[in-house]
């Protein structure tokens, strides 16, 4: 029973490393593409401040769509344990990028700004919540370890 308990945390865990290493991917990316939005929106960036823009941004829905699909096999591994988490995330679609980029200028790249800062923040959230479950798994692995030890 308890190397049952323990091997089905094990497995939590890792599943949560892995949806905690695209959330830091998804991270990255969009502080890349903060960085862009700023000097496009404040500093007159144009067309090539678009474009790696939304290279970035396109990177960042990358890793979003591999925390989607990691998060299923988490999501399930967790509820082995007991244990949930939740998340919502936005993405830029396709045709904010073709208004941003056809129709150059402050409100528009002010809208596309303020939804990188909403995913930034929402993904910063997320990954706070992954820390803590982390944590949590952690915790309840040592006390298995000591368990066992004592058997």
């Amino acid at each position: 029973q308890l190397f049952h308990l323990q091997r089905e945390l094990e497995e939590a865990l890792d599943a949560v490393h892995r949806v905690m290493e695209y959330a830091e991917m998804a991270i990255q990316e969009l502080l890349s593409a903060r960085g862009w939005s700023t000097y496009d929106t404040f500093f007159g960036g144009g067309l090539l401040a678009d474009l790696a823009k939304y290279n970035r941004l396109d990177e960042a829905n990358k890793a979003i769509s591999k925390i989607s699909a990691a998060s299923k096999e988490m999501k399930k591994e967790l509820r082995d344990v007991e244990m949930t988490l939740e998340h919502n995330l936005e993405t830029v679609s396709g045709s904010d990028q073709f208004f941003d980029i056809a129709f150059d200028n402050i409100f528009s790249d002010w809208s596309i700004r303020g939804k990188i800062e909403t995913n930034l923040s929402a993904m910063n959230q997320y990954l706070d919540e992954l820390k803590k479950i982390e944590l949590q798994l952690k915790d309840a692995l040592m006390d298995i370890h000591e368990k066992v030890q004592i058997l």
